[in-house]
């Protein structure tokens, strides 16, 4: 085998130079890439016109590979354009809006039954799902703020996936009625959970809090007693006197905290 110019004494496979010549261009298309979006990061290179070119230029210029790592360098940009337009629209400001909407269309409903004189199911669950859309877009404004003034936080996120899938669950029953035991309690269960991480979602807005409040621990144990109750279908009343002293032991606690916490500011002032 002939030895490529500019090497003496050592020969190059064919393949290899292949392989490095189209690695050298997918840097260079790289810091083409990066070139663009420094001047917006997301629309220059996910826009729907740039799919083709990159497929075209990646196909006739430099082989399948670079093909392969532009299509990877576009779906990149186009999970980071989803992230940002979630980012706008899951914020406090959007599920206050949300909650006072339904809010006020809940009350347009009682209005209009009570104007009617008649109640029937069908308007009962219109009614029932407005609200229930309201108690969504209520819950669901904590997680959503402490998402957005505290990011890293990995409570928010579970928070609002799991606010939003008790909603669907409910609705679910609302209107198509599933005879199911089973269907209920799950339904229960996750409710259950999606408010109480609405709460620890506020704890978790200051970093390293939420293992050491004594409300979350005191919450955390009367969550773990209602779902296994619901759960196991127990009916014992000793069992329920635990989940009560619980709640009102967490209760009391709030409220001593947040009392503190305005006489202290009170006397900064």
């Amino acid at each position: 085998m002939r030895p490529h110019s500019g090497h003496t004494g050592r020969s190059w496979p064919k393949a290899s130079l292949v392989d490095r010549a189209v690695a050298q261009d997918g840097q260079n298309l790289s810091s083409r890439f990066k070139r663009l979006a420094s001047f917006d990061p997301v629309y220059p290179i996910t826009s729907f016109r740039i799919k083709p070119i990159i497929m075209c230029f990646g196909s006739a210029s430099c082989g399948p590979s670079l093909c392969r790592y532009g299509f990877k360098y576009w779906e990149g940009i186009q999970i980071l354009r989803m992230r940002r337009n979630l980012g706008r629209v899951l914020i406090p400001k959007s599920f206050g809006v949300g909650c006072m909407l339904f809010s006020v269309v809940s009350v347009l409903i009682v209005i209009a039954v009570i104007v009617l004189g008649e109640y029937t199911k069908t308007r009962g669950r219109f009614l029932l799902t407005a609200f229930l859309l309201a108690a969504y877009f209520f819950t669901s404004m904590a997680p959503a703020w402490t998402a957005e003034h505290r990011p890293e936080s990995r409570v928010a996120p579970i928070a609002l996936i799991a606010s939003t899938t008790a909603v669907m669950i409910l609705l679910i029953g609302v209107w198509g009625t599933p005879n199911s035991d089973a269907f209920w309690k799950s339904a229960a269960i996750i409710t259950t959970l999606a408010i109480v991480l609405s709460c620890a979602s506020v704890v978790d807005a200051v970093p390293g809090r939420l293992f050491q409040n004594f409300s979350v621990k005191l919450l955390g144990m009367a969550t773990l007693i209602i779902c296994v109750g619901i759960a196991g279908g127990i009916k014992w009343p000793p069992y329920w006197w635990t989940f009560t002293l619980a709640v009102l032991v967490w209760v009391v606690f709030l409220i001593v905290s947040i009392t503190s916490s305005m006489i202290r500011r009170s006397q900064r002032l």
